[in-house]
């Protein structure tokens, strides 16, 4: 796995900082990638810490450009990307599920057509 370049989202924490910390200990080149920009900083620099390649980017998963930059930010910075964990989770709530659903949806429908 050593030299390989990764792209975990949802990373600032749970599953997804477990999976990136995995892969990074592992030899992998990781991008974290989460909505919370200073948690997924801080998680970024637990691992570095550790002796591991990490960088923590703001990346909301329903945004198509952010989606993109961040994959930009992972080629950019190793030269390749290949391996893709799709973390993200969505937390819905009674007061913003109606102005969420629709464009959940519709992104869904961009990427699966």
């Amino acid at each position: 796995m050593a030299h390989r370049t990764a792209l975990v989202t949802g990373a600032a924490r749970g599953i997804g900082y477990e999976v990136a910390k995995t892969l990074a200990t592992n030899g992998v080149n990781v991008v974290l990638a989460d909505l919370k920009q200073e948690e997924v900083e801080q998680a970024a620099e637990s691992l570095r810490q550790l002796g591991c390649e990490a960088v923590g980017v703001k990346c909301d998963v329903t945004a198509e450009e952010e989606v993109k930059q961040t994959i930009h930010e992972a080629v950019k910075r190793w030269e390749r990307l290949d391996i893709v964990v799709n973390n993200a989770g969505l937390q819905l709530t009674f007061r913003t599920l109606p102005t969420k659903i629709g464009r959940i949806f519709s992104f869904r429908c961009r990427m699966n057509p």
